[in-house]
């Protein structure tokens, strides 16, 4: 092998694996946009809690994204309108994982829900806290996001 076809054959192999490396850094950035009707009830014998609304979720690429709730809240026997953001940074983590952080959370003007009753029965809803969403693509495009338990929203695409 001459001396060019070797620097030739090392140029061709350091491109593959530049490639491979910009390939699998694109995979972990989500731009995604995922609206959706959340019906969900929780009971047990001591508390009922209900969110009866359109949730819309949106991750940007740059790590960011947030959680838009609007909608009606029932606890305890009461109901309160919700209307909220709340802004998250997230993370790839590994397969299908991805860890969102809750970092602030705007109440819009009509959301009378009290302090504290959303996150008495959400788990990870207050700033600095940690949530893990799953999300996959099915064989049709749609994107499944779910908690550790079922799935929360599925999104056409």
């Amino acid at each position: 092998m001459t001396k060019t076809s070797l620097v030739i054959v090392l140029l061709l192999n350091l491109g593959i694996v530049l490639l491979a490396l910009l390939w699998h850094r694109q995979e972990d950035k989500l731009a995604l946009n995922c609206h959706g009707y959340l019906s969900f009830n929780d009971s047990n014998q001591r508390s009922q809690f209900s969110f009866e609304g359109l949730v819309v979720m949106q991750f940007s690429p740059d790590g960011s994204g947030s959680i838009n709730l609007n909608g009606n809240i029932a606890a305890a026997g009461d109901s309160w309108p919700v209307s909220r953001q709340e802004s998250f940074s997230w993370r790839h983590t590994q397969g299908h994982f991805y860890d969102i952080a809750i970092v602030s959370i705007e109440r819009f003007g009509h959301d009378r829900v009290p302090d504290g009753v959303l996150e008495k029965y959400v788990a990870g809803l207050m700033p600095g806290q940690k949530r893990q969403l799953k999300i996959e693509k099915t064989a049709d495009n749609a994107l499944i996001l779910s908690n550790f338990y079922s799935p929360l929203l599925v999104c056409a695409t």
